[in-house]
């Protein structure tokens, strides 16, 4: 052995693990209680609050101060707070309750919150304090629906290219006498449905890493008109195909900006493809580019059916598509939701413009630093 490896050996003696283990257990627990989403309040053998998490000063709008000393149940209306005190004598007596309270924040909205109280005990047995846990239940109630609802829109986008796919097999598989044309032509259409249904899965995955975080942005050097000009490479095959015009505006002098070139290729592509499905032939799609102080603006504008202004609030929902004559060509409606999280992640802006009959314009900023 080393001499270093025995010094190492030598100071990591039991006692130290011991404390070592106990600073990193330590660390972990400040980790979650800073860092929980759920609202956190410590609290004294009398319920006074001697600790409280940022969630619940966030949402309450009370400062610390202003909750420490502070008997919990102060907080509550006044009928919640007469079932707090009798609530308060079974914790001592069982170590823990669960009850719905109703709680006040400091511009007087009063949520109701499901609360979870526990005991903190010595090893003798005794109560040193009390750890209290409360879930905001209408958001919660929100939430389950919101889950329900991206459930059932992904159950509905994934029926009809599987009906699709398993049809027309079907079809082919049944008849033994079917001409090389129609084979061909079903077969071509399980093809399309099936790139459909990778775009879709695709998609859904993407949207939900940038949501969650899980996609690291590697933001790097670029030139905003080169990924520009390879998002038109790109689609022009399918512009030229529906004679399209297609044509950039933008003055020579754009600065470089720091940005995930693939994540902000894909909200030109999204951009432009959204355009092209609503643009009637020979119509007209303009991307520009200009600098606005510290921020890069690019602009795609179409001459397409435009968007009714009641639809455009909620364009950039995930799985929201406006009423459309052209019902063919819509797609899932998550192209116009990832793009919108991409480009908060860049930390910049997005919006659109749009009158119906005279074609919409889509904009969005990302700053140069």
């Amino acid at each position: 052995m080393r001499i270093d490896q025995k010094l190492s050996s030598a100071n990591l003696s039991e006692p130290n693990l011991r404390e070592e283990a106990q600073r990193q257990s330590e660390e972990r627990l400040r980790f979650l209680f800073e860092s929980s989403t759920e609202f956190i309040h410590i609290l004294d053998k009398n319920g006074r609050i001697i600790h409280v998490n940022p969630a619940i000063i966030k949402h309450s709008g009370y400062s610390e101060s202003e909750f420490i000393g502070k008997r919990l149940d102060e907080f509550f209306t006044s009928g919640s707070r007469k079932i707090f005190v009798e609530q308060f004598k079974i914790l001592h007596e069982n170590g823990s309750i669960r009850q719905e309270f109703e709680f006040v924040c400091k511009d007087g909205t009063i949520t109701t919150m499901d609360c979870s109280i526990s005991a903190i005990c010595n090893k003798q047995g005794e109560i040193l304090s009390f750890v209290s846990l409360q879930r905001d239940i209408v958001k919660k109630e929100e939430t389950e629906q919101m889950k329900s609802e991206f459930v059932s829109h992904v159950t509905h986008e994934l029926r009809s290219p599987l009906a699709s796919i398993k049809g027309f097999a079907s079809t082919i598989l049944a008849d033994k006498e079917m001409d090389e044309k129609t084979r061909t032509e079903f077969l071509n259409i399980i093809n399309d449905e099936s790139e459909r249904l990778a775009r879709l899965i695709e998609d859904l995955v993407d949207l939900s890493k940038i949501e969650y975080g899980q996609i690291k942005m590697d933001k790097q050097k670029a030139q905003i008109l080169d990924i520009v000009q390879e998002a038109i490479s790109n689609l022009k095959p399918q512009y030229e195909k529906n004679k399209i015009v297609l044509k950039t505006e933008s003055p020579q002098d754009i600065p470089f900006i720091f940005c995930d070139r693939d994540m902000i290729l894909k909200v030109l592509v999204n951009l432009l493809l959204n355009a092209f499905k609503f643009t009637t032939e020979r119509g007209r799609i303009t991307v520009s580019v200009e600098r606005e102080k510290e921020r890069i603006k690019v602009t795609v504008r179409d001459t397409g059916i435009g968007i009714p202004k009641e639809d455009l609030p909620f364009i950039f929902d995930k799985f929201y598509r406006a009423e459309s004559p052209e019902d063919e060509k819509k797609g899932a409606g998550l192209g116009l939701s990832i793009a919108k999280e991409i480009i908060k992640s860049h930390g910049g802006d997005i919006w659109v413009e749009s009158r119906v009959g005279k074609g919409s314009t889509f904009y969005f900023r990302l700053p140069i630093k």
